[in-house]
């Protein structure tokens, strides 16, 4: 059997041309459903990575979605797919990048708390000299 895009010689058993990468008609892939989970744990760390970042940023959470990003990036680590293996890589990076900044902004977050705080507090002390009455 040849390959119809490019006449390359195909094996009996071959799904794809292993020349040109063409899918050869009338041959299925079926793929098992473990390794389909393992993409879906893939995708979900990398739209999770992705959403804790926009949390972060926005102070909506602190790490929580970079937690859940990072286990499932693990989970996903049974995938023996590239695409999979590399979507699980970036969901990991950027639920990482989004526990940093989240920490970062919480501890700015503290600092401005603490330098606004004095102000007012000090204003109180001279108002009422040194007491509440």
């Amino acid at each position: 059997m040849f390959c119809k895009k490019c006449g390359y010689e195909l094996e009996d058993d071959a799904i794809y041309c292993s020349n040109c990468g063409e899918a050869i008609e009338g041959r299925q892939v079926v793929e098992d459903k473990p390794a389909m989970v393992w993409k879906v744990f893939a995708k979900v760390s990398k739209i999770v990575g992705i959403v804790a970042i926009a949390t972060s940023i926005c102070g909506i959470s602190w790490c929580t979605f970079s937690i859940i990003g990072v286990v499932f990036g693990i989970l996903a680590g049974k995938a023996k797919d590239e695409e999979a293996d590399a979507m699980r890589s970036l969901g990991i990076k950027l639920s990482v990048a989004g526990a940093i900044i989240s920490l970062v902004l919480y501890i700015v977050y503290v600092i401005l708390a603490v330098v606004f705080s004095v102000p007012f507090f000090e204003d109180l002390i001279n108002q009422y000299g040194g007491g509440l009455q």
